[in-house]
């Protein structure tokens, strides 16, 4: 059984890779995943599946992208899956904006077309791109992010609505961690949700570090 987390970044997936972590599972390194994000934009699905015999547990991207969870759950059946979300969808846009901000704008301003190419190789930029079809003078448009970032969690709430191998998990609230836990068939760990936003992981977790 894979766990994949679903969940678009920004909505507490790396603090759930901790969590996961804690409960025992092999989670992924995250280097190999950005080399996915082109494959995922032309669905060319082999890679991404080859990848996913590699551990147990997958999140963010290309896992957070849309129709991916589609074909993770007819290759991968009896798997479990996690739609991760914040309270709102106007705190999901700023948390992005202000998350891209800092790692490529030293946190000053929105972040630039050419900000996004100079970072990491330019995957961010690809991603953005690929992701929401944005002109580069309009990247971070509140209207085209917001509806991106709905449209998302309803299409994984309605493809798994009459099931029961979806949990949908905002991980700030006080209960987040037992009931991951009895989701995953796991002794309940009656603890705060691990948690970790810091730039400095981020970008270890990005260059594959963590």
């Amino acid at each position: 059984m894979k766990v994949f987390c679903v969940g678009a970044g920004r909505t507490g997936s790396l603090s759930l890779s901790l969590a996961l972590k804690r409960l025992g599972y092999n989670v992924a390194g995250q280097a190999k995943r950005y080399a996915l994000i082109q494959d995922w934009a032309v669905r060319r699905w082999g890679p991404l599946l080859e990848h996913c015999r590699t551990a147990e547990a997958f999140h963010d991207a290309p896992f957070s992208h849309p129709f991916t969870y589609v074909v993770l759950d007819q290759a991968f059946p009896s798997s479990k899956f996690i739609l991760t979300v914040r309270d709102c969808s106007a705190q999901w846009y700023k948390s992005l904006v202000g998350f891209h901000s800092v790692l490529t704008a030293d946190g000053k301003r929105t972040p630039t077309a050419d900000d996004l190419k100079a970072f990491a190789g330019g995957w961010l930029y690809r991603t953005v791109k690929i992701l929401r079809d944005v002109p580069d003078d309009d990247l971070y448009n509140r209207e085209t992010c917001i509806r991106y970032y709905e449209r998302h969690c309803e299409s994984v709430r309605e493809y798994f609505r009459f099931r029961e191998d979806l949990l949908v998990l905002n991980v700030s609230e006080e209960d987040a961690f037992p009931r991951l836990c009895r989701f995953l068939d796991k002794p309940v760990i009656e603890e705060p949700f691990p948690h970790t936003n810091s730039t400095a992981a981020w970008r270890d977790h990005i260059q594959g570090k963590q």
